[in-house]
C-alpha cells in the first residue's frame, strides 16, 4: 500500500466522518422533540433531499436508531414490547408474525406513503409501551385509498465470477379501514468456498496435499401477506408466509499422497441435494 493511497484513504475516512457528523446535526435540528422528552418525531419532509425507497431506508437515516434495531444480542425473531427490547410498529401496531414482521415488512412499504416516524423512548401512555429499549412507530398517511408498488432487481457477482439474478415485488395499500401489504422475493444465496491443507510428519517431510472447492446453488424464495381492518374501537389483522430453498452443493477434492517417494493422487466428488420450506401464519386481535 502505498503512501499516497494511505493518505487519500484517511482523507476519505475524515470526510465520511465529517458528514456523518453534520447529518447528526441537521437531524437533531430537524427532529420535533415532544415536551415530555419521551420520544421524537421525524417528518416526512425530513427524508426527501435523501430520496429513500422504502421505510428502511428512513430509518437507516435517522441517528442512532439503525445501530439500535440492528443489536439484538441475540436471535432476530424475538417478538413483543418487553424490557429493554427495539421494536418496530406500524400504525401503533405491532406485527403478528415471527420471520414476517417488524423490519422485513418495512423494505416492502413505499417511502412515499410515510406521514412520519416516531421514536419512543422508555414509556409512552398514548400507545402503553412500556420498553427499556427504544421502540420505532411508522405511522402512514392516513388516505381513505391508497396504493403502491415496489419493484427491486437484485444482480450479485460472486468470488468465481458466478452472476446471480434475484428481484423482489411488493404491493401496499389502504382501502377504507382495510390495510394490505403484498411481497414475493427471489434472492440469491450462491456459495463458493477454497481451501488448502499440508500434512508433514515430526521430520517437516510432507506427506499429504488436499485442495478443497464447494459451491452450492441457492435461492431462496418468499411470499407474504399481512391484512389489518381498522374497527371504530378496534384493530385485528392476519398475516402469512410461505418460503422454501432447494440448494444442490458440489465438492471436489483433490489429494496428494507423498509416501515412500512415491506419488500418488485422487479425486473426491461429493454432490449433495437438500431442499427445505417454511410457512407461518396467525393473527391479532
Amino acid at each position: 500500500m502505498t503512501r499516497s493511497f494511505q493518505r487519500n484513504f484517511l482523507r476519505i475516512i475524515i470526510l465520511s466522518v465529517g458528514i456523518t457528523a453534520t447529518l447528526k446535526v441537521l437531524a437533531q435540528q430537524d427532529a420535533v422533540v415532544p415536551d415530555d422528552d419521551s420520544s421524537v418525531i421525524y417528518d416526512a419532509s425530513f427524508f426527501a433531499e435523501f430520496s429513500p425507497v422504502n421505510v428502511n431506508d428512513m430509518i437507516n437515516l435517522i441517528p442512532g436508531v439503525n445501530i439500535a434495531m440492528d443489536y439484538r444480542g441475540g436471535s432476530n425473531n424475538r417478538r413483543g414490547l418487553g424490557p429493554g427490547e427495539n421494536e418496530i410498529l406500524i400504525n401503533g401496531q405491532r406485527q403478528t408474525g415471527k420471520n414476517n414482521e417488524g423490519r422485513s415488512q418495512l423494505s416492502a412499504i413505499s417511502a412515499n406513503q410515510v406521514d412520519y416516524i416516531q421514536i419512543i423512548r422508555s414509556t409512552s401512555e398514548e400507545m402503553d409501551v412500556r420498553s427499556g429499549g427504544q421502540v420505532v412507530n411508522v405511522v402512514l398517511l392516513n388516505s381513505e385509498s391508497r396504493s403502491s408498488i415496489t419493484v427491486e432487481a437484485i444482480m450479485e457477482r460472486y468470488q468465481d465470477g458466478t452472476l446471480e439474478p434475484g428481484a423482489k415485488l411488493s404491493w401496499a395499500g389502504q382501502d377504507g379501514g382495510l390495510n394490505y401489504l403484498f411481497h414475493i422475493e427471489a434472492e440469491p444465496q450462491y456459495q463458493n468456498q477454497t481451501g488448502k491443507e499440508f500434512s508433514r510428519d515430526a521430520a517437516g517431510n510432507l506427506l499429504e496435499t488436499r485442495y478443497d472447492e464447494s459451491s452450492r446453488e441457492r435461492t431462496d424464495y418468499q411470499t407474504s401477506f399481512n391484512l389489518g381492518y381498522q374497527f371504530e374501537k378496534s384493530f385485528i389483522q392476519f398475516n402469512g408466509l410461505f418460503g422454501g430453498d432447494c440448494s444442490p452443493e458440489k465438492k471436489d477434492r483433490f489429494i496428494n499422497d507423498y509416501v515412500a517417494n512415491s506419488f500418488t493422487t485422487r479425486q473426491e466428488r461429493e454432490l449433495i441435494d437438500r431442499c427445505r420450506d417454511n410457512w407461518e401464519a396467525g393473527g391479532d386481535y
